[in-house]
């Protein structure tokens, strides 16, 4: 039996949340959150290790109306709950909105930040929902969550954004491609996104071999860091709309 419970950050900022063990189902974790379908989702994957300033900068603008898109499609959006990388900037930029759509934080409940703190202790306050993976391993979160877009969908549309990442991160997107779910890859971001845009622009290049097989999905779309902010919503909104076009 999945339970709901209350997370209260502040007097503005409260957040509803499960614990999830390895029995967990999509339907029963929708549910205690009563959460509707179907929605469009959003998933962001994200890490921000040797961004530069610039890049930082170009990220905060595309998000930004990625953001005013997103509220005004109503649409549902999840990560991994956590204040750090991407996942802060979105925060902040989905705030500004003040739509109540669902945001909803996933991440292992008992996974060590450093040696004083766990997941579950540094969530990112401006979510309406979490789901707390009764795990210590970062990562352990990935199926559920992409479980948990999938169902949500339920004949409308999803899409995986990924900027910047590491090892989570190809989780992420190695489960959203076996969902045959679209990737949008944010090119200049650093690490796994630079290194996907990589080998699909240059496939003759040596890759890691589950680099290339992303690379290879026919599911990856590219949007540069730099490019007017027009360019990745129109990505998201091909997708949503199922008129996506993808990286030849």
């Amino acid at each position: 039996m999945v339970e709901p419970f209350e997370i209260v950050f502040s007097e503005q900022n409260r957040a509803w949340a499960v614990r999830a063990d390895e029995t967990a189902t999509p339907e029963a974790v929708a549910a205690a959150l009563n959460l509707t379908r179907p929605v469009n989702v959003l998933l962001l994957s994200s890490g921000a290790a040797e961004m530069s300033e610039t890049a930082l900068a170009q990220l905060r603008r595309l998000f930004r109306a990625l953001a005013w898109y997103l509220a005004e499609k109503r649409a549902t959006v999840m990560d991994g709950g956590t204040a750090s990388g991407g996942m802060a900037l979105l925060a902040r930029a989905l705030a500004e909105t003040h739509t109540p759509a669902p945001y909803i934080g996933t991440l292992p409940a008992h996974a060590p930040v450093d040696d004083d703190r766990s997941g579950e202790e540094i969530l990112e306050p401006r979510h309406t929902h979490f789901v707390l993976v009764e795990h210590d391993e970062w990562g352990s979160e990935v199926p559920l969550m992409s479980a948990l877009a999938g169902y949500l969908t339920a004949g409308a549309a999803s899409v995986t954004v990924l900027v910047n990442g590491g090892g989570i991160a190809l989780k992420d997107v190695a489960q959203s491609i076996a969902a045959r779910r679209p990737v949008i890859v944010v090119a200049g971001s650093g690490r796994l996104a630079d290194e996907i845009a990589r080998a699909l622009r240059y496939p003759a290049l040596p890759a890691r071999q589950p680099v290339r097989r992303i690379a290879q999905s026919g599911l990856v779309s590219l949007c540069d860091v730099s490019e007017p902010p027009a360019t990745l919503v129109q990505l998201v909104h091909s997708i949503f709309s199922g008129r996506e076009r993808r990286h030849p």
